[in-house]
């Protein structure tokens, strides 16, 4: 006599859920709250019969859907609204004369100051009952192009075109000779913030921006760069029907988030690159946000971006280092993106010629604001309120520094593998300082107790400088300190 046991296979429903939408994520839970399938626009699977969750989910915005699984069966899910500068369809703060405006105005040049490029800026307010609160606020109201040295071009609140019916908006196209710019914001409180753009040859930027309201803070109602959308492409015209763009800003949002992003996304993301290298771009750093970073696909990415510009782009040369494909670039202008820039710090540790003593890279130090995914500072020489940070960097120099200054001047200086310095690695860690930045600092401190010492022994000691010392042993000064 014998004995079977025979376990019972459950029989296996086919699901699929189908977006239209590229920016929807789509996720299908189990009762046991285990993700058993995810997809990007479509999402396809067996599974046994159940209860199931669908997530939705688009940049910050998600919405859940319960799905009874007992047959084979599609599922349509709708475009997920998500908050946009961008004033695109099926996203939550736009209005529809914007959006005509934006297309409408993006193909007309308003200023002209070179050729080869142009850069399109779009300031606009958003309110939920529809503009009927009136603010009575120019959305463009301080907000400025500036020259790579920090001259005003152009000034939005007097030369856009301006539509202060409703919800306000604000347009200007500038034509301008390609390289670095400088897009500021001066608030209330006499601050002002800035951002780098980069203008390639035979590219459009386009910039969007919302309001951000900081009456409590004194700062007022201002155009917000931490919001703001850069676009860029070969095409000057803004469509709000554009997928790329709607792509474009939902790889921004992930990198916010810091947020990583899985396979056929991320080819989506990389393989769009040529209609908006800033997709490429953000790509490359969500590439590093993975546990495991494919480096071959990085340096793919690198090498495509640089073919696709005939001048050098600093947020492609910060990729560069992070493939380890090293750079010819200085940095005298800091990138766009705040993850390049650390990418840059990391690396002028050991390579400090990156970031040129004297350039505006150089003096950012702590006016560098922690906001993602741009990088924004607070202009060097405008009012700005002190923060705690600031108030302890002379006494981190005192204390942490001091005993090791010659040390550390020597190294930064002389050496070009200046690293091994713990107080070194810690001050460039926790500021966001480059070693040419620290160079000036720590030059300015043994000047300053110098004079100190001198003032209280009477005595003024002959005291080589470090650009003496190094003609004195003819070495290269691979950074000049003022």
């Amino acid at each position: 006599m014998s004995s079977s046991k025979s376990s019972a296979v459950p029989h296996l429903f086919s699901f699929e859920a189908v977006s239209n939408d590229s920016a929807v994520e789509l996720f299908l839970i189990d009762a046991r709250m285990k993700m058993v399938a995810r997809g990007r626009k479509r999402l396809k699977t067996q599974q046994p019969i159940g209860v199931y969750t669908l997530k939705l989910r688009a940049g910050p915005a998600s919405r859940e859907e319960v799905i009874l699984l007992d047959r084979n069966m599609t599922h349509r899910v709708g475009p997920l609204e998500f908050a946009s500068a961008v004033p695109l369809n099926a996203t939550s703060e736009t209005r529809e004369y914007q959006q005509a405006a934006a297309s409408a105005r993006s193909l007309k040049v308003d200023v002209e100051l070179g050729e080869g490029a142009s850069i399109f800026v779009f300031a606009r307010e958003w309110t939920p009952d529809k503009g009927k609160t009136k603010t009575g606020q120019h959305p463009a109201e301080g907000l400025t192009l500036c020259s790579e040295n920090g001259d005003k071009l152009v000034d939005f609140q007097t030369q856009s075109y301006t539509d202060m019916r409703d919800d306000a908006w604000a347009a200007c196209r500038v034509s301008v000779n390609p390289g670095i710019y400088r897009l500021a914001v001066r608030v209330a409180t006499g601050e002002s913030f800035e951002m780098a753009l980069a203008a390639m040859p035979g590219y459009h930027v386009k910039v969007f921006l919302m309001q951000r309201d900081e009456q409590a803070s004194g700062r007022g109602r201002r155009p917000d760069l931490a919001r703001a959308s850069v676009l860029m492409s070969r095409t000057a015209g803004f469509n709000q029907m554009s997928e790329e763009s709607r792509i474009a800003e939902m790889a921004k949002l992930a990198l916010v988030d810091r947020r990583r992003v899985y396979g056929t996304e991320m080819n989506r993301f990389l393989q769009d690159k040529a209609k908006n290298p800033m997709l490429g771009i953000i790509g490359g750093h969500l590439l590093l946000l993975e546990k495991e970073v494919d480096m071959d696909l990085l340096k793919t990415v690198v090498s495509n971006l640089r073919n696709l510009f005939s001048e050098t782009h600093p947020d492609v040369e910060a990729l560069a280092l992070a493939a380890g494909m090293g750079t010819a670039h200085r940095f005298t202008m800091p990138p766009m993106l705040r993850a390049s820039w650390q990418i840059v710090l990391d690396h002028s540790v050991k390579e400090p010629e990156l970031v040129p003593l004297g350039s505006l890279a150089a003096s950012l130090a702590t006016l560098v604001t922690q906001q993602d995914p741009w990088l924004i500072w607070c202009r060097p020489g405008t009012q700005r309120r002190i923060d705690q940070q600031q108030r302890g960097f002379a006494d981190f120099i005192k204390k942490q520094l001091e005993p090791s200054l010659v040390q550390m001047m020597t190294k930064l200086l002389f050496n070009k593998a200046a690293s091994g310095i713990p107080a070194l690695d810690h001050l460039v860690a926790q500021l966001n300082l480059p070693p040419a930045t620290i160079a000036h600092l720590v030059e300015k401190f043994l000047h300053q107790s110098t004079k100190a010492t001198t003032k209280t022994s009477g005595i003024a000691p002959e005291k080589p400088t470090v650009a003496k010392k190094a003609t004195a042993k003819k070495l290269p000064i691979r950074m000049r300190a003022k």
